[in-house]
């Protein structure tokens, strides 16, 4: 019965992969085995697009979104209504349409393009 996980992190041409493993000698240490190991059990791999699909969804629903500076937390309005004139953001046919993420980027990369002052 297998009692021993790793994870792969690379494959290489030779048909070796690395793999990562907590319980190795009571340590944390690659290993460099052979894809066909005779103590190798099976492979997994989680269904990450089924993941993501579900917690994508269920975050749309939770976001809010502005489609005004004036909707937006006060703290932001500033900062926006410069990023907005300089045309780094722009809206849609229904209003800027940004999440509080959005924003933040934004300013972040206003600021790093010298549009707004560093913190």
């Amino acid at each position: 019965m297998p009692d021993h996980v790793g994870i792969v992190c690379s494959v290489s041409s030779d048909g070796t992969i690395a793999v990562i493993e907590g319980n190795y000698s009571d340590t944390v240490k690659y290993r460099y085995i052979k894809i066909n190991a005779r103590n190798i059990r099976g492979y997994g791999l989680p269904d990450y697009a089924k993941w993501a699909k579900e917690h994508s969804e269920k975050e749309e629903d939770d976001m809010v979104r502005y489609n005004t500076i004036e909707e937006m937390p006060e703290y932001y309005r500033s900062d926006m209504r410069i990023l907005v004139k300089a045309g780094i953001v722009r809206g849609r046919e229904h209003g800027l349409d940004v999440s509080e993420d959005m924003i933040r980027e934004a300013i972040w990369l206003g600021r790093a393009v010298g549009l707004l002052p560093k913190e």
